[in-house]
């Protein structure tokens, strides 16, 4: 005797990196995918297969549940995954989707330096951390007096207009101006006569 048992279609409901861009400080750098199923003969479980930029189809290292895994590292660069999974019913499905690899090794700059009222401002072109020194540029940067937030990118401090400030910025990923001892900015007051 056998007994058949219809089921439910397979569905990917989930696809990560989607359409987005991932950025690091690294050189290779750390993705995951994980891809998400429901339906099909068992609520969802697959066994699902990546394929990235047409390299050939392998097995993810983490699969024959509801969510699969693979993590990769990879080189910067634009990437193509084509994701293919099936039930033990023989039911499968397919996605496809695009992601960027982005490798962040550079320090914020400063884009724009202004006095207003007592304080001087400036924007940066990345989301930041800035602090200044009344000395010289060859501090540490956790040696700084921290400079307030307007925004990420736009930041202040209160300025004597007789004291130069030298400025140093670092991002999200301790990206700071190189090589040690500079500043990503030398803010000197001027007085036209």
């Amino acid at each position: 005797k056998y007994s058949l048992i219809s089921t439910r279609p397979l569905q990917i409901s989930k696809v990560t990196p989607n359409q987005t861009t991932i950025k690091s400080s690294s050189a290779v750098i750390p993705v995951t995918i994980t891809v998400n199923t429901l339906g099909g003969a068992n609520n969802g479980v697959a066994y699902c297969s990546y394929n990235l930029n047409n390299a050939g189809k392998v097995l993810m290292y983490e699969t024959g549940k509801a969510q699969s895994t693979q993590n990769l590292n990879l080189d910067p660069g634009t990437y193509s995954l084509d994701i293919s999974c099936a039930d033990n019913a023989a039911n499968t499905q397919t996605a496809h989707t695009n992601f960027t690899v982005y490798s962040d090794t550079l320090p914020p700059l400063v884009t724009r330096v202004y006095s207003q009222e007592d304080n001087l401002n400036i924007i940066t072109d990345e989301n930041s951390t800035c602090v200044s020194s009344k000395t010289s540029c060859n501090y540490q940067f956790e040696d700084g007096v921290e400079m307030q937030d307007i925004s990420k990118t736009q930041h202040y401090t209160p300025w004597d207009t007789n004291s130069t400030l030298y400025i140093k910025c670092e991002d999200a990923y301790g990206n700071q101006p190189i090589p040690e001892g500079t500043c990503s900015i030398v803010v000197q007051p001027y007085s036209q006569k």
